[in-house]
């Protein structure tokens, strides 16, 4: 049986912070990461840095569909990683689901690794986007979760204004509750209560949280 440690971690900026994911490679084996702030014209930047590590990577930046100028690059946001080591490339399966926001790998033909950094924020159009964000989770899960251990790893999070435009249950903690499937596990920062203006963030932004499976 394959054993591996994985690993998600909100980087937040890939080049001020990448001493840290330097310290996950000594842990890790597979390390899904949140807000490298790169464009795509920046890529290989990253690519660089984990083959120096002796790790293979797949990376998805803000840009991805709409590329910005090189020239007139604004301040980085967003983006996703899924960084493994060499020695499991034959185990490794990046698939075609994967955007800007989202990376789905297969491993080992048993696990379903989905690494996501999901947030809307602000009023009016927040709930609508949050819920299609939502949407796409769900429609992995019904795919794969028949045949694969599906992990849910990364950022889930809705920032709004004003409390009154949620449900009154809440988007997240319905959603929540809907994923009580014996396949499925959640791992990272997914709070169970919405942010408002009004009270301290809940961003729960740990130095990693660890799996192994």
């Amino acid at each position: 049986m394959l054993k591996v440690n994985i690993t998600t971690f909100n980087i937040e900026n890939f080049r001020s912070n990448n001493c840290y994911l330097l310290d996950l490679f000594q842990h890790s084996d597979i390390i899904a990461i949140q807000e490298h702030w790169l464009y795509k014209f920046e890529k290989q930047d990253l690519i660089d840095f984990c083959t120096k590590a002796g790790f293979r990577s797949a990376i998805q930046c803000s840009d991805e569909d709409n590329p910005i100028n090189p020239t007139c690059r604004p301040r980085g946001k967003g983006g996703v990683a899924v960084i493994w080591k060499n020695e499991l490339d034959q185990y490794v399966e990046i698939l075609a689901e994967s955007n800007n926001r989202i990376i789905v790998t297969l491993l080992h033909n048993s696990v379903c690794i989905i690494s996501c950094y999901l947030t809307a924020r602000g009023s009016g159009e927040a709930e609508n986007d949050f819920n299609d964000q939502l949407a796409e989770i769900n429609e992995l899960i019904v795919k794969y979760s028949p045949s694969y251990k599906v992990i849910i790893m990364g950022i889930l999070m809705l920032h709004c204004t004003d409390k009154h435009m949620l449900r009154e249950t809440g988007i997240w903690r319905s959603y929540a509750k809907g994923l009580d499937y014996i396949n499925i596990e959640i791992i990272g920062m997914f709070p169970l209560s919405t942010t408002t203006t009004s009270e301290m963030s809940h961003r729960l932004t740990t130095y990693s949280a660890h799996k192994k499976t």
